[in-house]
């Protein structure tokens, strides 16, 4: 009965321990330690996307768009991903693009 008490008492500090750490993280390793947590290594197709609106679900937001309209860097941010990726398609697509508004 001892060991089993001091056993809890272990789980008890190490639980404490553990909050007391998490409120000395900053917010990236917040964020880091959550994925780790919940095993969100991934972020590709579908699974991506429900990944990320559970952590956006959990620090507030609705859905994508609540979360977009609230982030205005954000949306900077992925506009300067597209500019940096190389996605020929895209490229082509905005050339047809600017063709057409050059011809009107």
């Amino acid at each position: 009965m001892n060991l089993l008490k001091e056993l809890l008492n272990l789980q008890e500090e190490k639980v404490e321990d553990l909050i007391i750490e998490q409120k000395n993280l900053d917010l990236g390793e917040l964020v880091d330690a959550y994925l780790e947590k919940n095993k969100m290594y991934h972020f590709e197709g579908s699974r991506g996307i429900s990944n990320f609106d559970k952590l956006i679900g959990v620090i507030g937001y609705s859905n994508m768009d609540e979360f977009l309209s609230d982030n205005s860097g954000c949306i900077e941010a992925m506009i300067e991903w597209i500019k940096d990726a190389p996605v020929v398609d895209w490229k082509e697509a905005l050339d047809v693009e600017m063709s057409k508004e050059e011809e009107e």
